[in-house]
């Protein structure tokens, strides 16, 4: 079979230490009730995602285009988070996420390092 070299593809990056663990029921929760208000304008990069303020016991989802504002806030205390983190989620991101959510897993794993924030999913069934 004719292909390609492995080493002409990136490194697959391995997943850091998990920064939150959120419930997957919450997550796509959040996600549902404000995905509505995210910007489908490609030209305003804040407004193409949503804002999830993690704080120590509470989760806030906001996103707005522009004329339609979404705020979404539950309490749920995270073990080992001391400090806020602000992370700024691509719509594309947030609907893949919601899709992941739906699908039987039991919680979300959120890492954040210094470029991009990355997600993984524990389903029912996983060890």
């Amino acid at each position: 079979m004719v292909g390609m070299a492995k080493d002409n593809f990136p490194a697959i990056p391995v997943f850091p230490h998990p920064l939150v663990k959120i419930p997957a029921k919450i997550l796509s929760s959040l996600i549902a009730k404000t995905a509505f208000a995210i910007s489908n304008e490609e030209s305003r990069y804040t407004l193409n995602g949503a804002l999830l303020l993690l704080k120590p016991d509470t989760i806030t989802m906001v996103a707005t285009d522009g004329h339609r504002l979404a705020v979404a806030e539950i309490d749920h205390k995270f073990e080992g988070l001391t400090r806020e983190v602000r992370p700024l989620v691509p719509k594309k991101a947030l609907i893949e996420v919601q899709r992941l959510a739906a699908k039987r897993a039991r919680t979300a794993k959120l890492s954040s390092p210094s470029t991009r924030a990355i997600s993984s999913f524990a389903s029912a069934n996983a060890c």
